[in-house]
């Protein structure tokens, strides 16, 4: 759950306050990003942009039309509002970045119990197996 009043790991770290619309943007973009897998190409096309933000905002309000169709126009243009700064910019890029991060460390996780589950399922067939030669 989103929690507003909590600032942002990146709003430490800049010392910049955001309003909460703008906090509420930033995490909407960076769990998309993070949820879809486009974290790498995401912070790419962020580093790039960067010291052009404006001009990297005015890219957005060309591609309006038809982000429309996915987007709603309010949230676009609040978006662009909030990226023609470039210490934005920085706060989105940190925020996919450590999301980003407790995501890889979950699915680590996940992945060293499917190991453990495996090897738990891997020895049990030994012990039946071991069980019924011993058995018969």
């Amino acid at each position: 759950m989103l929690n507003l009043n909590q600032p942002l790991l990146s709003e430490k770290i800049l010392g910049q306050k955001l309003t909460p619309r703008q906090r509420g943007i930033i995490d909407r973009v960076a769990d998309w990003t993070v949820r879809r897998g486009m974290t790498t190409p995401a912070i790419l096309c962020l580093e790039s942009v960067k010291p052009l933000s404006y001009v990297g905002s005015q890219v957005v309000v060309f591609f309006a039309p038809a982000l429309e169709v996915l987007f709603d126009p309010v949230s676009i243009s609040a978006f662009v509002s909030l990226m023609e700064d470039r210490n934005n910019v920085e706060l989105l890029l940190r925020e996919i970045e450590s999301r980003d991060a407790e995501q890889q460390k979950k699915e680590k996780e996940l992945k060293a119990q499917r190991r453990a589950m495996k090897r738990q399922r891997k020895l049990m067939r030994k012990m039946k197996k071991a069980a019924k030669k011993g058995g018969a």
